[in-house]
């Protein structure tokens, strides 16, 4: 398959990125406190000032890194749980 070339422009998607927080916690200390078994291996976890939004931020900074050269007109972040929604007071 071939991508169309409008007017020497590439359509579509270019590149992505993911960001994965630098913590990680030992899911065998899940179960003492939520009552039900944590799995195995460890889970990662969000620092006191990392939110959906600067992950996402981490993420495009990824994916820019990751398709050199290349100069997107847009960047798209969605979220389901945007961080200015929760109150913090």
């Amino acid at each position: 398959m071939t991508t169309p070339n409008h007017g020497g422009a590439v359509r579509g998607i270019l590149g992505y990125g993911a960001y994965l927080p630098y913590r990680r916690l030992d899911r065998k200390g899940i179960a003492p406190v939520a009552g039900t078994g944590g799995g195995r291996g460890t889970r990662t976890v969000a620092s006191f000032d990392e939110d959906t939004t600067t992950m996402g931020v981490e993420a495009a900074r990824n994916a820019l890194r990751a398709t050199p050269g290349v100069a997107p007109r847009s960047l798209l972040f969605a979220t389901v749980a945007p961080a200015y929604a929760d109150r913090t007071n």
